[in-house]
């Protein structure tokens, strides 16, 4: 009888124990799929997120795994594509200007705007291809009638306004600038998709400058940063760059 009840205890025990193991390895196999789950929707939202992205910045291809950043001269290079813009658009103000100093009207403004564009991007960035310059005139078609909404238009609307719209080139240098220093595609992308990031930037500008606007006029100078320094990246990866070729 002894023997009978010790053969039972130990059965008892075994099927106790055998009992413990099994449960413990269902539980790590509903531990494992629940980490692969979690894994593969993390890669499905990242998948989303890229895809959602406007589009890549960069034509590379199977170069992407290069350094990708700019030297401080491919950077001053492109700034200086900014900088013949925003000379265009100074040179508008000073003209806007002495017509509302003299009380004289200017309707044609889209050639005014064709002239001045063309003038700064011959002497300063020659070699911009003409698609790109007529997206510049663009942008300044759209600052200058925002600037004529402010009805009637004065001299003290105009340089507010022109203070608006410098912030607006400062920021679109301070992001090209930042962009030029990351090395990989994906973080290039990052940054300039990031409206989020574009816009906290602007707003820092403005309020340390005492500027107060519309949200409808922000979110108008952060599509336009966005797109002129876009742009001004499609320019220099579509040319030929012996530094992604070695």
């Amino acid at each position: 009888m002894n023997i009978v009840r010790i053969y039972k205890h130990i059965s008892l025990f075994s099927l106790v124990t055998l009992s413990k193991r099994i449960f413990h390895n269902f539980r790590l196999i509903g531990i494992f799929t629940s980490k692969w789950a979690d894994y593969r929707n993390h890669n499905i939202l990242t998948t989303i997120e890229r895809n959602l992205a406007y589009a890549s910045i960069l034509q590379v291809g199977e170069k992407c795994c290069y350094d990708l950043s700019l030297t401080t001269d491919e950077t001053m290079k492109l700034l200086n594509i900014i900088y013949a813009e925003e000379l265009a658009f100074n040179d508008i103000i000073n003209t806007l200007n002495e017509l509302l100093n003299k009380k004289e009207r200017h309707d044609d403004f889209s050639s005014f705007i064709r002239e001045k564009v063309h003038k700064h991007a011959l002497c300063e960035i020659p070699n911009y291809p003409e698609p790109r310059i007529k997206n510049m005139e663009n942008r300044l078609r759209e600052l200058l009638k925002q600037m004529r909404l402010n009805i009637p238009l004065n001299q003290e609307k105009v340089m507010y306004m022109s203070e608006v719209f410098k912030i607006e080139f400062e920021q679109s240098k301070d992001l090209l600038w930042d962009i030029s220093k990351l090395k990989d595609e994906d973080e290039m992308n990052e940054m300039i998709n990031n409206l989020q990031y574009i816009r906290t930037s602007l707003d820092d500008k403005f309020t340390r400058n005492n500027i107060f606007l519309s949200e409808g006029m922000k979110v108008n100078a952060v599509l336009r940063i966005r797109s002129r320094v876009q742009e001004i990246l499609d320019f220099h990866f579509d040319m030929p760059s012996s530094a992604r070729n070695n």
